[in-house]
């Protein structure tokens, strides 16, 4: 962009650096550091890389481990004008390898204990403590600060870059919306792997607020205790963390964090039954986030949209387009369902290595792969995935209707629902349940015919110990297809 002024993404915390050095940015275990002494580290670390011929602009993997030293690597590879490519330990060897050779990323960044053969080690505890932020602070503004990794819940993971700009507005953008400031007390507990474990620790840090890095306690009970203790205000989490909190919580009354202002939950749907524990049970102050690692923030609901319309991602974001679309890719009527597709200003301009993804950007949009619709206030409403779509005789049915009905059973702790081959219908509806206590399958059968037409109905409902996930607690819905198959018929039967 011409004329624009430059932006490396760690500006904002050097600018808090530079006007409040000694309030404190990092809480750790041991120690507290204030924004000066943070602005140092994030230098020695990209002094390090400097030190070890890494040139500017290369592609640098950083390993997630030890969740502090993992985001000073992160943050200092992007402040020193390298591009970061972050994996969660979690990912198998294979996929590391794959997005390695993609991106051309010529060093990694880990832990002492991990080895990929064939690829250049560095130890992240040997990366210098300190630096001069000034001295290894490298022009951003157009050039890639970050490739960002997708969870690949139907494939693949997916390599997306994003500009200095556009990072830098996707962080401010969420901001924003969640009352982030100076007073801000962040607690991490998604992994730095994933953009919803450091992104909203990069947002706070923008503000002038504080981010704990301490080790997470080893029960519920301990860590919403340890979030009141810690004066807490600010947390983002997945679902599947949430279900995790709710599940674990003693009996008792009123809200069980008192100090949260913003509970953010993003990633995927929320269930009614899930949206009305919460507020009961957590904390009135939820927000609800739609977005994704390519295109950045997308909506944004807040309590009052919530107390509203309570099964809402909210408005869009200023700046960001929604459009709903048929399968001739032609706009519907408000109230209509189709698929969603948006464009926004900090949008990834395309995938790399991976010329079937590029599909997802047509014409000047990016398709979500998610069906949804637009109310006639603006507010969208999600409704699954299009491959989760399942196709009964040529009608369409949607795995979130029967997922809520299920969730509404009080035994029903978690519920995912797919489509299995039928030589009469095509597909027929199975699911798979968590459940808090055991329940007979012909219980849970008769509770879904009670409330949905007769064809909708699951034909066979079965309790696993666990749904199958991916490493940021998406539901890998594949995995869970291959999984019901194997339990329940040969492919290419009739499952009635």
């Amino acid at each position: 962009m011409i004329g624009a002024p430059d932006v490396n993404v760690i500006d904002a915390i050097l600018d808090q650096a530079a006007r409040r050095p000694d309030a404190p940015a990092i809480v750790l275990a041991h120690e507290t550091l204030g924004f000066a002494a943070f602005a140092r580290s994030l230098a020695g670390a990209a002094a390090g890389l400097g030190a070890a011929g890494v040139p500017p602009g290369a592609v640098v993997a950083v390993m997630a481990g030890d969740p502090y030293p993992s985001f000073r690597a992160m943050l200092g590879v992007m402040l020193c004008g390298r591009t970061l490519l972050a994996l969660d330990r979690d990912m198998s060897e294979a996929e590391m390898r794959r997005l390695i050779a993609a991106t051309g990323a010529s060093v990694l960044v880990a832990e002492r204990d991990v080895a990929l053969p064939g690829v250049r080690l560095l130890d992240m505890a040997e990366l210098p403590g300190e630096g001069d932020p000034a001295q290894e602070r490298a022009p951003g503004g157009d050039r890639i600060a970050q490739i960002v990794v997708s969870s690949g819940t139907t494939g693949p993971s997916k390599a997306a870059p994003a500009t200095h700009r556009e990072l830098a507005q996707r962080i401010a953008d969420r901001a924003r919306e969640s009352g982030i400031d100076a007073a801000t007390c962040h607690r991490v507990v998604v992994g730095v792997g994933f953009v919803l474990g450091r992104y909203p620790a990069m947002r706070t840090l923008d503000a002038g607020g504080r981010v704990i890095f301490r080790p997470m306690p080893g029960s519920v009970p301990e860590l919403v205790r340890s979030l009141a203790e810690d004066g807490v205000t600010y947390l983002a989490l997945t679902p599947a963390h949430v279900a995790t909190l709710l599940d674990g919580l003693p009996a008792g009354d009123g809200p069980a964090l008192p100090t949260v202002r913003t509970l953010t939950v993003t990633s995927a749907a929320l269930s009614r039954a899930m949206r009305r524990a919460v507020l009961d049970r957590l904390t009135p102050n939820l927000h609800i986030a739609y977005a994704s690692n390519e295109v950045g923030p997308i909506t944004h609901a807040r309590p009052e949209d919530l107390a509203r319309h309570l099964m809402t991602v909210g408005p869009p974001l200023p700046g960001v387009a929604i459009e709903i679309v048929d399968d001739d890719g032609q706009p519907v009527p408000p109230g209509e369902l189709g698929e969603i597709r948006v464009r926004t200003p900090s949008m990834t301009r395309g995938y790399i290595g991976d010329e079937a993804a590029q599909r997802a950007i047509r014409d000047g949009w990016f398709h979500m792969g998610d069906t949804g619709r637009l109310d006639e206030g603006g507010h969208l409403y999600l409704h699954g995935r299009i491959d989760d779509r399942i196709n009964y005789g040529g009608r369409k049915l949607y795995a979130f209707e029967i997922e809520e009905i299920l969730l509404s059973h009080p035994a029903v702790a978690e519920a995912a629902a797919v489509g299995l081959p039928s030589r009469r219908h095509q597909e027929v509806p199975v699911a798979a349940v968590v459940v808090r206590r055991p329940v007979p399958e012909r219980e849970l059968i008769a509770h879904c015919a009670a409330r949905l037409e007769s064809w909708k109905v699951p034909r066979l409902i079965r309790s696993l110990a666990e749904l199958p996930r991916t490493p940021n607690r998406k539901l890998a819905r594949s995995e869970l297809r291959r999984i019901m198959t194997t339990m329940l018929a040969p492919p290419g039967t009739d499952t009635r």
